[in-house]
Formats: structure tokens, C-alpha cells, sequence
């Protein structure tokens, strides 16, 4: 049961997170405001997630997690709603930016309160389930909100989410369980994993595998709209398709993250994905080649997450709300400056210059990776 409110928690605020790449271009009609500003809306987004996300590690290692994630689900539920009242671009920032900080209490909430109860091969599936609820939200969370949009506007898709909220604030009242905050805890423990070179490898290759799906989510609906001439209703029906690889990489993940030497893996993973971005958004390809190469890009761009969120709860185990709150926030850091920077790009070179951007961020975290694979090798040919 815990996985499975993990699940809906997690798919609940990433679909939220991400709720602006469907939405653009209906924003802009309405709103009069430009494509590259609007897209601002997902960075602050994932600005506020990045503050959220430590903050809320901290208060769970304190408090338990049930109280934390109730926190941010109600938050969501009140942004959301509140996001209807205004056309105005700055308080839609500000909302946003507060929607975001709700948002990043979540997952690192969920993911430190399996971290507690669950070890092994079993912690790394039930993380690679719980996370699932990403790629579910980008498979039919974000679809959806494309159909939705299509009928009531913009506004439909903050309603749908504001509703959804509110069902998993209930489920968690009633079903998450309610863990005590650890006792004689000191500020030295909760930060002690900062001095392993390890972590912060780690969190920079995922910085960079997020940028990279940032500007996948909120760029692609906006792709088939210049590219194919393709209208809202038609996107909400094939997004579907290109987004459903997530499913089976977040799947794929679990047992794929007890295999040895996985961030060898990892880092040609990584790697790949910035060319599949050249073959989406800069080659000229059939819409067929575009939708084969979406798909693999969100497969391989979901298969590290439990592997790395297993192996940063082992770099502290006495601190693991702390360490994933971090991790939340490299996953927005990521997702901020892939919206903002690919907005520059945009404004400055049209959509095709989402390629050469990601195949230099996949680079490094190519590089990144690399490193932990060669120094783990290094400690077992040691041993």
C-alpha cells in the first residue's frame, strides 16, 4: 500500500509539474504572451521544487514523512485552484514558483520513507515502482491534460489536477504510514554524506539527464504543432505513444539497478540521449522517427532513477530524507534550466536548437557517471 500512495503522489505532482508543455500554446493565444516567456512558468516551477525538496528531506528525517507529504499535497490541491483566478503573468509566476515549492515535499518524502522501510533488491524495485508514477504521469497524465485542454482550455487541466490532489490527500490520510522523526538528531549527521565526491557526481549527471527531459516535455507538443502542422486534439491522441516508453524504463529499472557495474551503463545511457534529441528536434525525420526516438528517449531517460536514489540512501543511511531532498533538487535544477535555457534557444534559434544544447549537457553527464564507474572498478580491483 505504501508504494502504491507513493505511486499516485508521485504521478499527481510530476504531471502538475510538468502541466505547462501541454498548455503553451492555448496560454499564449489567450494570454498574449509569448511562447519563450510561458515557458518561464515551467522553470519557476522547478525553482520552487528545488527549495521544496531539501527542506521537506530535513523536516521528514524530524517529523516522519506523513505530515511532511500531507503538507505539500494540500499545497498542490490550493495552488492549483488558485492558479484559476488570474491572467496575470506575474502572479501566474508567483503561483507557480508556490506550486513548485508544494511539489518538491513529495517525492522526497515518499522515496526516504521507503528508503526506512524497505533494504536490498527490494528497496531499489519499490523505488523503481513508486517512481513509476513519472512515467505514468508522462504517458497518460500529461496526454490527458493535452485532451482536457482541447475542450475547456487551459484552465481544465489545473482543475483535473486540483480535484486529483485532493482524492490522494485523502488516501494518505487514511493509508501512509505514520513513521516518528528520528531522535538526537544533529545538523553534522543530516549533512555528513556532503564530503563524498560520489554524491555529487551523481547529482550532477542527474542535473544533467533532467535538463534533458525538461526540454523533451515542454518543447515536444510545441514540436508537432510547427513541425506537423498537428492540432491539440491530435497531440492528446499519439503524445501517448512517444511517452510511453517511461513506462517500461522505469520498470525496466529496478532490476536493471542490482546488476554490477550498472553506471557503466548509465553514462552510454546518458550519452544517447542527447543524440535521440538531435534526431527529435533538429534533423529533419519523418513524424514516425520522431515518435520511435521520443519513445526511447523517455525509456532510457527514467532507468536511473532507482539505481540512483538506492545508492545515495546507502551514502547515508543515518540521512536519507536529507540526501533525497538534495537529489529533488537537482532533479528541478535540472528541469529549471532546461525550460529557461532552451527558452533563450528558442527566442534566439527556433526549436531546432534543443539538439546541439542536449547532446552537449549528455556529454557531461556522460563524463559524470563515468567517473563513479571507474572509481568503483578501481575499489574492486583493490579488494
Amino acid at each position: 500500500m505504501l508504494i502504491l500512495i507513493s505511486f499516485l503522489s508521485i504521478f499527481t505532482v510530476y504531471t502538475t509539474g510538468f502541466l505547462i508543455g501541454p498548455i503553451l500554446e492555448e496560454m499564449s493565444s489567450e494570454l498574449d504572451q509569448s511562447i519563450s516567456n510561458l515557458s518561464q512558468l515551467a522553470a519557476i516551477t522547478f525553482l520552487g521544487w528545488g527549495i521544496g525538496g531539501p527542506i521537506a528531506g530535513i523536516m521528514t528525517d524530524r517529523l516522519g514523512g506523513k505530515r511532511v507529504l500531507l503538507f505539500g499535497l494540500i499545497g498542490v490541491v490550493v495552488s492549483n485552484f488558485f492558479i484559476l483566478l488570474t491572467n496575470n503573468y506575474t502572479i501566474l509566476l508567483l503561483l507557480r514558483f508556490a506550486t513548485g515549492l508544494f511539489c518538491g515535499s513529495v517525492p522526497a518524502t515518499c522515496i526516504s520513507t521507503l528508503g526506512e522501510l524497505f533494504s536490498g533488491k527490494k528497496r531499489i524495485i519499490g523505488m523503481g515502482l513508486a517512481t513509476a508514477g513519472i512515467a505514468i504521469g508522462m504517458f497518460i497524465g500529461l496526454p490527458s491534460v493535452a485532451y482536457i485542454t482541447s475542450f475547456f482550455g487551459w484552465r481544465g487541466g489545473f482543475v483535473a489536477l486540483g480535484i486529483l490532489s485532493a482524492f490522494v490527500v485523502l488516501f494518505v490520510i487514511l493509508l501512509f504510514p505514520n513513521l516518528r522523526g528520528k531522535k538526537n538528531y544533529t545538523i553534522s549527521k543530516q549533512f555528513s554524506w556532503i564530503k563524498n565526491s560520489k554524491a555529487w557526481h551523481i547529482i550532477g549527471g542527474n542535473i544533467c539527464e533532467r535538463f534533458i527531459t525538461a526540454v523533451f516535455l515542454t518543447y515536444i507538443s510545441l514540436l508537432l504543432i510547427e513541425k506537423f502542422k498537428l492540432q491539440i486534439q491530435d497531440i492528446s491522441v499519439l503524445l501517448p505513444y512517444i511517452l510511453l516508453g517511461a513506462t517500461p524504463g522505469a520498470l525496466f529499472a529496478g532490476p536493471f539497478g542490482s546488476l554490477k557495474n550498472c553506471f557503466q551503463y548509465i553514462s552510454f545511457m546518458a550519452l544517447i540521449q542527447g543524440f535521440l534529441m538531435i534526431f527529435v528536434f533538429t534533423v529533419e525525420t519523418t513524424f514516425i522517427m520522431t515518435a520511435i526516438c521520443g519513445f526511447c528517449l523517455m525509456f532510457l531517460s527514467q532507468t536511473s532513477r532507482p539505481m540512483v536514489m538506492n545508492f545515495l540512501t546507502n551514502v547515508a543511511p543515518e540521512a536519507k530524507g536529507s540526501i533525497i531532498g538534495f537529489y529533488s533538487t537537482s532533479n528541478q535544477l535540472g528541469h529549471m534550466l532546461g525550460a529557461s535555457i532552451m527558452g533563450l534557444g528558442y527566442a534566439i534559434g527556433g526549436i531546432k536548437t534543443a539538439g546541439p544544447i542536449c547532446i552537449f549537457v549528455s556529454i557531461i553527464a556522460c563524463f559524470l557517471y563515468l567517473r563513479i564507474h571507474l572509481s568503483e572498478k578501481s575499489i574492486e580491483d583493490h579488494t
